[in-house]
């Protein structure tokens, strides 16, 4: 592989609090050969200005003028991209310094045909340092060190999904050629699951997804995502809406079992709203709310012990036991 240039898409809105960090982590690679492609979705705050604090050539910066969502900045992002292979990353998530080297040795392992992902560390603030608690790996336990695990259809997939559905956080590298021939884009009327969808129209064509197990993305909880409406009734009405842009979309694609395919995302983004809306019950502390859905769900109970047990334990242990990794050191410094 000949240090291809790999196009990186950010898109944001009103990130002033943490797109430096985003960036940086970004521009401190080790890999130089990319683009970081920020797709200012009409900020009204001091995004703008920040981004303009960095003078690295690299950095490709477009403005909307009118507030699209984040399918329509990223689809923007694809339009504009030179790279061969592309990957994604939120304005307020970080990188490891060696994250796009990492992919590109992935992709060159399982060669052609394959998207590629890393473990995903999801990471909290206290007291001003930034705290890992649990990784879609530990969590889920798909593959041991030193491993790479394959999943080679949609059915692998969706099976996955039934069990870890968090599954969809992964940020993939994803050869370009293999998005463009396919006129793969984001849904722009979905503001949850479109991430999740333009994977799977990935899988429809044929490609596989590697899932390498080194902890390189490292996903912040925020409470102003899209999940911190703490309303089950609000929540409800918008998984109605949402299924029917699913189903509106997906049925463009005229699969032979596209209702197959609508079922289960439409149950998969279902599963994922519950369990953040009753977490989100817990943590405000409003505990008879948490109790209805959880006794109409009671799969919530083991998903939350088991998220309990890894951020106390296994994870933590993890950390203390890899030093190599030195993650702690790396997020609290950028």
């Amino acid at each position: 592989m000949n240090n291809p240039l790999v196009s990186v898409i950010m898109p944001v809105y009103n990130g002033e609090k943490y797109i430096a960090q985003a960036i940086k982590s970004v521009l401190f690679q080790s890999y130089p050969n990319f683009e970081l492609i920020i797709i200012d979705d009409a900020s009204i705050d001091s995004t703008a200005k920040i981004i303009g604090g960095f003078k690295d050539k690299r950095i490709k910066y477009v403005k909307l003028n009118k507030n699209c969502g984040p399918a329509k900045a990223r689809n923007i992002g694809l339009d504009i991209m030179q790279g061969e292979y592309v990957t994604f990353i939120d304005a307020d998530d970080l990188w490891a310094r060696n994250r796009i080297e990492i992919l590109l040795n992935t992709i060159e392992k399982v060669g052609v045909g394959f998207f590629v992902a890393d473990d995903v560390v999801r990471f909290f603030e206290k007291s001003g340092k930034l705290i890992p608690y649990k990784s879609l790996l530990s969590k889920t336990r798909l593959c041991n060190d030193n491993d790479i695990f394959i999943i080679n259809s949609l059915k692998n997939y969706f099976d996955i999904s039934k069990k870890h559905f968090d599954i969809s956080s992964i940020q993939p590298l994803i050869k370009v050629k293999d998005i463009s021939e396919n006129n793969i884009r984001f849904c722009e009327n979905l503001k949850i699951a479109e991430d999740d969808i333009f994977y799977i129209e990935l899988f429809l064509k044929g490609k596989k997804l590697a899932i390498c197990n080194s902890q390189s993305y490292f996903y912040r909880k925020n409470y102003s995502s899209l999940t911190r409406e703490t309303d089950m009734k609000v929540w409800e009405k918008e998984l109605s809406q949402i299924s029917e842009l699913i189903k509106i979309h997906m049925n463009s694609l005229e699969l032979e079992n596209r209702h197959e395919i609508i079922d289960k995302i439409i149950a998969k983004v279902e599963k994922k709203i519950i369990y953040g809306v009753a977490c989100n019950y817990i943590n405000s502390r409003n505990f008879s709310n948490a109790y209805k859905i959880i006794i109409k769900n009671p799969w919530i109970i083991s998903e939350i012990i088991n998220d309990i047990i890894l951020s106390r334990t296994i994870f933590n242990l993890k950390f203390k036991e890899k030093s190599d990794l030195q993650i702690k050191d790396l997020i609290n410094n950028i």
